[in-house]
């Protein structure tokens, strides 16, 4: 992160930060090619200074985790979770192992998991991730609080009850409004079945099938495995119902993940603070959800602080045939830990001091990277956004926005940083291609689940050649 924190209470201060690593939701798969998955997940691990915060059922229903985890010698992502880079959020506090957790999912009846995308079978991959996770380095797991499905039922009510928030894209605010009653009808269908079946709240897959049925899409009383099967009979009907299909299963994603994270934070006796992570795909519907994405013009013309630092990294590729157990080891080692101090220092006070201190920290520690990671490399821009509190979120991504256009080194970015805000501190991760910019960059946004100023960091890769 790029900034201080901003927490709900004291408490929250002392608590190890994770990141919710909304990537690995499977009810995302059909936004995210593997490669893209590929590059959120190491970019995530190796660069930003949090652990990533990974709920059970992601492990079993993630189509890229399960063919990357799935391997029988340590990957990247395997040997981050031994380390403690990666910690699993299990459902109840008796659970402290995958196949538990898989159990109490199937004792659920919990949607989304398919044994045809497992190569072996989801018991085996349990067995395989309880070996990664049984060493000595485990961190403990989070816990789910209670009332999860009331939570989320709460949060998706609110959204689907009401217009889209202010400063939202205009052809999103009149598709938002075109389909009111298709909202009010698959959501009151959807707490009828979750009552009927799970008790309280409203589970997420019951949304997806009622909106299948109210969109005349399928029967009443079948269901879709996920949600991409709900967008594939859409597609079939026409573009428009296929973006609205597409723009509720976003905003229905959004507010689940938001409200984990929401409710993980609450959690008084938890070890953990937790930050939401938005992926690119979800943009668009994450501004129906979260109103402090959006922006409503210019606010003051003072200029953040920008810190930029272009390197030459090995690619993604490169990074996952290297040999895990030492790149973790460089991740958990000097180098890394003095760029992340003075990531945090230059926030706090961006002299130029410590601008020289933070380039030079960069500079070891991706040297340390390159000189293990051998193959072929890539020009990436990193840089960091320090801006102070100045009142409204809004104000700061205008400021940050207008700054970036000025500039110009960003500015084949700035529209989409525009478009979704910008907190406190944002740092920005750029895979640079010989093409004068990057027409397709795919983002990644994490916010602080605060209600007072969340933080964000963008992160970015180059499309595939």
């Amino acid at each position: 992160m790029t900034s201080a924190i901003v927490s709900h209470s004291s408490s929250q201060n002392k608590r190890e930060r994770l990141l919710y690593f909304s990537a690995v939701d499977g009810g995302i798969e059909h936004s995210i090619r593997e490669k893209e998955f590929m590059r959120s997940l190491v970019y995530n691990l190796l660069l930003e200074p949090d652990g990533l915060l990974i709920t059970d059922v992601f492990f079993f229903n993630c189509v890229h985790l399960i063919k990357l985890a799935e391997r029988r010698r340590y990957s990247l992502f395997t040997r981050a979770l031994e380390k403690g880079l990666v910690v699993p959020a299990f459902r109840y506090p008796d659970t402290s192992s995958f196949s538990k957790a898989l159990s109490d999912i199937g004792g659920l009846s919990v949607l989304g998991i398919e044994e045809k995308q497992f190569q072996d079978s989801p018991q085996d991959l349990a067995e395989w991730l309880d070996d990664c996770y049984g060493k000595a380095n485990q961190k403990p797991p989070l816990i789910w609080p209670a009332e999860m499905g009331v939570a989320f039922g709460e949060r998706v009510q609110s959204v689907f009850l009401n217009d889209a928030p202010a400063g939202v894209d205009s052809r999103i605010q009149e598709m938002w409004s075109k389909i009111r009653n298709l909202r009010e009808a698959s959501l009151e269908d959807a707490r009828d079945v979750t009552r009927r079946l799970a008790g309280g709240g409203i589970r997420r897959a019951e949304i997806f099938n009622a909106l299948g049925w109210n969109l005349g899409l399928l029967d009443r009383g079948e269901v879709y495995p996920k949600p991409r099967d709900l967008l594939a009979d859409a597609r079939r009907k026409g573009r428009t119902v296929a973006s609205q299909a597409k723009l509720l299963i976003d905003v229905v994603n959004v507010c689940y993940q938001r409200s984990q994270t929401d409710r993980f934070n609450d959690h008084e006796d938890s070890n953990y603070s937790v930050l939401l992570n938005v992926p690119a795909p979800l943009v668009k519907g994450a501004t129906v959800v979260l109103p402090e994405l959006n922006v409503s013009g210019p606010m003051g013309d003072v200029a953040p602080e920008v810190f930029e630092r272009t390197v030459r990294m090995p690619t993604v590729e490169t990074l996952l045939r290297a040999d895990s157990r030492n790149l973790i080891a460089i991740r958990e080692g000097e180098k890394a830990l003095e760029y992340f101090d003075r990531r945090r220092e230059w926030v706090a006070k961006p002299s130029e001091a410590n601008r020289e201190r933070l380039a030079d920290a960069l500079d070891a520690y991706v040297e340390k990277i390159t000189d293990f990671a051998s193959g072929p490399q890539q020009e990436a821009r990193v840089s960091i956004l320090q801006k102070a509190a100045v009142g409204t979120l809004i104000a700061a991504a205008s400021q940050t926005t207008s700054f970036m256009m000025e500039q110009g080194g960003l500015s084949a970015h700035s529209r989409l940083i525009g478009s979704i805000g910008v907190g406190a501190g944002v740092s920005v991760l750029t895979v640079l291609t010989r093409r004068p910019y990057v027409p397709k960059t795919r983002y990644n946004v994490r916010v602080e689940s605060t209600s007072v100023l969340p933080e964000m960091n963008i992160s970015a890769a180059a499309p595939s050649a």
